[in-house]
């Protein structure tokens, strides 16, 4: 199991070339080809993890199981934890075919159940002890277990994410951009059913 710790700012990105010829002058370096990252996140049967998020700024967390380039068989289980003394996330292997689990109708672990699917395309960039992603092409999808009749939506927004060391915090600054409070989950959820 690996465990990270960082700080994360989150960001909109109304001018993707702009970003890019900043990245360029500021010497960020592509350090990945891009790929296609699905996620399936788990919830408890009322969306427990979903509410306490929307009401809680720390002590929170969510859970997903997560695949890269329609790489079924090969799934992870990763855990983002947002406590007091900082964020965290863990990743281990996850033996389940990423199939399964977005059709299973009964728990996928412990008490959790296939609530949505994220799919975007990101692409990585790194200077020093600065990591940035930048996730495109974002769709959200219902599964069956919570609604009956395929949903889709295609987001045409772009975000970008700087993932720090904790050293480094002070540090780093993009004058055109503004951080904003922005979660995949959270976003997918309200967008994909109602009345929760």
């Amino acid at each position: 199991m690996k465990i990270e710790q960082r700080v994360e700012f989150k960001y909109k990105v109304k001018n993707i070339n702009q970003l890019l010829e900043t990245l360029n002058v500021l010497n960020f370096k592509e350090i990945y080809k891009k790929r296609k990252i699905t996620s399936l996140y788990i919830d408890t049967f009322d969306f427990k993890i979903f509410k306490k998020g929307l009401l809680d700024d720390v002590d929170k967390s969510k859970t997903r199981i997560r695949i890269y380039d329609d790489n079924k068989i090969d799934c992870t289980f990763e855990e983002k934890l947002n406590l007091r003394s900082g964020k965290y996330k863990t990743t281990k292997k996850f033996s389940k075919n990423f199939t399964d689990c977005i059709n299973s109708k009964s728990p996928i672990y412990k008490n959790l159940y296939p609530t949505s699917i994220v799919e975007y395309e990101r692409t990585y960039y790194a200077q020093n002890e600065f990591r940035l992603t930048i996730d495109s092409n974002i769709c959200f999808k219902t599964v069956e277990y919570r609604s009956p009749k395929p949903v889709l939506i295609r987001k045409n927004y772009i975000i970008a994410e700087f993932k720090l060391n904790k050293n480094y915090f002070d540090e780093f600054k993009i004058n055109s951009l503004q951080p904003i409070k922005f979660s995949k989950y959270e976003n997918s959820i309200n967008e994909l059913y109602e009345k929760i």
